[in-house]
């Protein structure tokens, strides 16, 4: 019996997006209690993997496609008229 191959996100890239998202804050804990600063680098590390994690999945779910785009202004540049 042959696998289909299977398109789109696998389940263990959500579990390394959890990954991605919990070392920044981790490293963050870990910054705030060596320098006295807490919860700055906390915070800073959370919103760090929040944004990484963010950036991970539009790349993870919208593939961009490498098939030229048309201009949809081509056509309509050419039947304008132009002023005078």
């Amino acid at each position: 019996m042959q696998k289909k191959p299977v398109s789109g996100p696998q389940p263990m890239q959500f579990v390394a997006l959890g990954g991605e998202m919990a070392s920044p804050a981790v490293l963050g804990i870990l910054a705030d209690f060596y320098f006295q600063t807490l919860p700055a680098w906390t915070i800073v590390g959370a919103v760090l993997g929040f944004i990484s994690v963010g950036v991970h999945l539009i790349k993870m779910l919208n593939p961009v496609s490498k098939a030229p785009m048309a201009n949809p202004n081509q056509n309509q540049n050419q039947s304008v008229p132009k002023a005078p």
